[in-house]
């Protein structure tokens, strides 16, 4: 996740890195990974991949969709980059405010 040195710098610059508690096996391997920025984007990157394709492709398969075109591909691709993004962005600062000290 590209953002993940940003949500670092900016947690660290305002002082609320690691201020909530770690309460479940989740919110614990996200801080844990966010100390590791590449395992924190390769684990968030993979995670919304598979979701998004689970979601996404049994529509498709429902739809009977055999084909897209060009545009529709390009609007879609668009909306789920900027999706990705912005959930990244919230994993990254929560897994930062969640981060062992």
């Amino acid at each position: 996740c590209i953002t993940a040195p940003f949500c670092r710098a900016s947690l660290r610059r305002t002082k609320t890195y690691g201020i909530l508690p770690m309460k479940n096996r989740l919110t614990r391997l996200m801080g844990r990974l966010f100390g590791h920025i590449l395992l924190f984007g390769a684990a968030t990157g993979l995670t919304s991949a598979a979701v998004l394709f689970a979601l996404i492709a049994p529509v498709f398969a429902l739809l009977g969709v055999s084909a897209v075109p060009f545009t529709a591909y390009i609007a879609m691709k668009s909306i789920f980059c900027a999706l990705l993004g912005g959930a990244a962005a919230i994993a990254g600062l929560y897994a930062g405010l969640c981060a062992p000290q």
